[in-house]
């Protein structure tokens, strides 16, 4: 019989202030950080669904909604919104807090896909996920129509990666 797990079992959190080495010239917090906590929360989520190793397969859409200025607290939530056999589809959303006035606001969501790598591939087998809430029952809806269109673009994207060049010759450094 295949194990459930709830959206709510693969949920991760994680809560950083906005300091000053992680902002640009502009005072808001690096895409880049931002992309590096989207990673470790995402990175959980899948380990808690799967319970094996696994790896980031890519970040297939991450928006970005409203900065994260110098002070403010950016929290990342995650959890596993579908899979296949061995991918998942984890829901990233980011929420920015202002700790002076207790405002919240929506600073980015997305997607990323992870990848179990289990010792033993032949016999893996992922739990049924099964969403509660109605966001979880939003999100996980779109699953299919977000994985057709993800093979599409990795079709295209194979196509342009066998012309792409290595040799970096003719840059100046």
């Amino acid at each position: 019989m295949q194990r459930k797990v709830t959206c709510a079992e693969t949920f991760s959190v994680h809560g950083t202030m906005v300091l000053p080495q992680d902002a640009n010239q502009y005072g808001m917090m690096y895409g880049g950080q931002l992309l590096k906590d989207v990673d470790n929360a995402a990175s959980m989520s899948g380990i808690q669904f799967c319970r094996c190793p696994g790896v980031t397969g890519a970040v297939d859409n991450l928006n970005f909604l409203r900065g994260f200025p110098i002070g403010n607290h950016a929290i990342t939530e995650s959890y596993v919104s579908g899979h296949g056999k061995r991918s998942m589809e984890i829901f990233i959303k980011i929420i920015g807090e202002n700790p002076e006035t207790g405002e919240r606001y929506l600073g980015a969501s997305g997607f990323v896909t992870f990848v179990a790598t289990p010792k033993d591939k032949e016999n893996f087998i992922l739990p049924e996920l099964v969403p509660e809430t109605d966001e979880e029952k939003l999100i996980c809806s779109g699953y299919a129509d977000r994985q057709q269109r993800r093979l599409a673009q990795r079709h295209v994207t194979r196509e342009l990666e066998e012309q792409l060049t290595t040799d970096y010759r003719h840059l100046t450094f």
